[in-house]
């Protein structure tokens, strides 16, 4: 398995050796960081959609996916879904609601569960971008977990940010809070024919000019697919400097290794057990543990 064969594959519309790949790289199969290693990176368009469960990134998603499919660019497309804290599974059901998207042959669709990992993404989802950019794709699409206001781990690695909500999502008073209203390159208010819609689009107007801020607002209504092009048209104004998306996602793979190389040889059984040995002492000092392993 090398690049030329995967290109090759993309190339034909034949995603097979290219979802082996990312379950190779997923999975840290045996010498998956050299097959990294060997791959060039590429500055295509990395776009983040996130946003609170239930606000419709999945519908707009389809809509967006099939709006690129039908210009002829060919598109990898990221789904994030929640696992269980109980029995570790997850539904996978992002991409279920992808049902035009599903249908060109041009649109690659994955779908990953977060895995526990908290920030809203997949603890692999650098290592699988940095195949992706590899790979002849004009752009990347990823779709986060349902966030709450602090999972913002998708702006480290996307230009633009999409936040998506919905009438529904709150007052102005979410505004204000610290975390996902922060991250916004672009604003989508979905759902736009609900009655509450045109007074929830005033709210965040009003903040925004109270912040001084200067973030384009959407209005959609994700299952009418005609909807998404003004939204088409600021990603393609934000995603324009891929120099600068390319240079934040270096920074974050190399902070990445080095975290996961640190780490390698930490395991939380060995903190338990020198923890359970240290407090049978006299003198247990909480911090000679901690510089232990530093």
């Amino acid at each position: 398995m090398n690049i030329q064969e995967i290109n090759k594959d993309i190339g034909e519309n034949n995603f097979r050796l290219l979802s082996r790949a990312i379950s190779y790289i997923e999975n840290k199969g045996t010498d998956y960081f050299s097959f990294l290693q060997k791959l060039p990176i590429k500055a295509t368009p990395i776009i983040g959609l996130t946003g609170p469960p239930g606000v419709g990134k999945s519908t707009l998603l389809n809509s967006v996916a099939s709006y690129f499919a039908q210009q002829h660019k060919k598109l990898a497309v990221l789904c994030i879904d929640p696992s269980s804290p109980v029995n570790f599974g997850t539904i996978l059901g992002d991409r279920y609601r992808l049902t035009q998207a599903i249908q060109y042959p041009n649109v690659y669709i994955r779908s990953f569960s977060n895995r526990g990992k908290l920030g809203g993404l997949n603890a692999a989802i650098w290592e699988i971008c940095w195949l992706l950019l590899a790979c002849d794709f004009d752009y990347i699409i990823i779709e986060t977990v349902g966030v709450g206001q602090n999972e913002i781990d998708i702006c480290t690695i996307a230009k633009p940010t999409v936040v998506v909500l919905s009438p529904d999502s709150g007052d102005e008073l979410q505004f204000m809070k610290a975390g996902l209203m922060e991250i916004a390159d672009i604003f989508v208010i979905n759902k736009f024919d609900h009655p509450n819609a045109q007074k929830y689009w005033g709210l965040l107007t009003h903040y925004l000019h109270e912040q001084g801020l200067v973030i384009p607002i959407v209005k959609t209504i994700a299952n009418q697919p005609l909807d998404v092009a003004q939204l088409i048209e600021y990603i393609h104004k934000y995603s324009k400097d891929t120099n600068a998306v390319l240079l934040n996602f270096l920074t974050e793979i190399v902070y990445k290794v080095i975290e996961q190389t640190k780490m390698k040889c930490i395991q939380k059984t060995q903190i338990l057990n020198n923890l359970k040995e240290a407090m049978n002492k006299s003198k247990f000092n909480l911090i000679s543990i901690i510089n232990s392993y530093l």
